[in-house]
């Protein structure tokens, strides 16, 4: 971890180059994860973000008219898929129909307003999914 002050020249790393003049702090070593200020919520981040090994994978639920992480309109998820991104997860749309399964590789489940009603076999793998130690995010649409 290496903290770089305003007027400080910041050290150069053979994997990541120089830092950016500034007052921020650089945590991690195959990973570059910055702190953009010296807040207790930006230098925590990085450094979690810097120790997470792995991938990380949001998988969002697009069986049943949920909110869509491509759209980029007022009611679509795309600022949170960057956000998600950002943080270093992979994000993806899986569909639990015909198949209804939330594979292992996801970190979290997000269910985000769906229009419809799940089927029972749906539900029953959501559950599974949860049971089983997965986390899942409920975004409920109160209308």
């Amino acid at each position: 971890m290496v903290y770089v002050g305003f007027g400080e020249e910041a050290p150069v790393s053979p994997h990541h180059g120089r830092a950016q003049p500034g007052h921020h702090l650089r945590a991690g070593g195959a990973k570059r994860e910055e702190a953009k200020s010296l807040t207790e919520e930006e230098v925590t981040g990085a450094i979690i973000r810097a120790l997470k090994t792995g991938d990380r994978n949001a998988c969002f639920a697009s069986t049943s008219g949920e909110m869509r992480i491509d759209d980029t309109n007022r009611n679509g998820l795309s600022a949170l898929r960057e956000t998600l991104e950002k943080n270093n997860y992979k994000v993806r749309a899986i569909s639990l129909v015909g198949k209804p399964e939330v594979t292992k590789d996801c970190t979290v489940l997000i269910v985000a307003a769906p229009r419809l009603d799940y089927a029972d076999p749906e539900v029953a793998a959501i559950q599974k999914f949860v049971e089983d130690g997965g986390r899942a995010l409920f975004m409920l649409d109160p209308r």
